[in-house]
């Protein structure tokens, strides 16, 4: 299989925060972040370590919370990734603020175009409409670290409910 970023395996889905509430996703298992998942569609193709986005332990921003999202996109495919919010009985979330950010690196430079979409799902289940993340993002350089802000106003809910973006229990690449 030839992964069409063979070389920016590294592009990097970390370090989840909404305007500082929620500081970094703790990815401490060795090879791969529990609250994540993905599924690949052939003839597209995604990296997983037992269906879970792989830990990368060679490019971090801050250790050890960097996930490692490589793909291959083909016509007639697709592929979901998703990060989780912890969520326990009688935690409520409701995160402040406004802006949903990460961070993200690559070892090859990526086109704004060639970025995947991006898309939240809040505590009632209500999902937002896709969104081009490089929109957001332009293109990510290679070999250095950029941040991506998201205004949480540009999610437009896809379901009769309305969207609670302060409650986001996922978000998905």
């Amino acid at each position: 299989m030839r992964w069409r970023f063979s070389r920016a395996a590294a592009w990097l889905a970390g370090i989840l925060t909404i305007t500082g509430t929620l500081s970094s996703i703790t990815a401490l298992p060795r090879d791969a972040y529990f609250y994540s998942h993905g599924r690949p569609s052939a003839p597209s193709a995604l990296e997983l370590v037992d269906e879970k986005l792989p830990v990368d332990l060679e490019h971090f921003y801050t250790p050890p919370n960097a996930l490692r999202l490589k793909w291959q996109s083909a016509p007639g495919g697709g592929w979901d990734a998703e990060i989780t919010v912890v969520n326990f009985r009688n935690r409520e979330i409701n995160f402040a603020g406004d802006t949903l950010y990460m961070r993200c690196f690559a070892t090859e430079q990526i086109a704004a175009k060639d970025l995947p979409l991006i898309r939240v799902l809040d505590n009632g289940r209500n999902f937002s409409a896709p969104l081009k993340l490089g929109s957001f993002s332009g293109a990510v350089p290679d070999g250095r670290w950029i941040q991506i802000k998201i205004p949480l106003a540009r999610f437009f809910v896809c379901v009769t409910e309305a969207l609670e973006p302060q409650s986001l229990e996922k978000h998905r690449v």
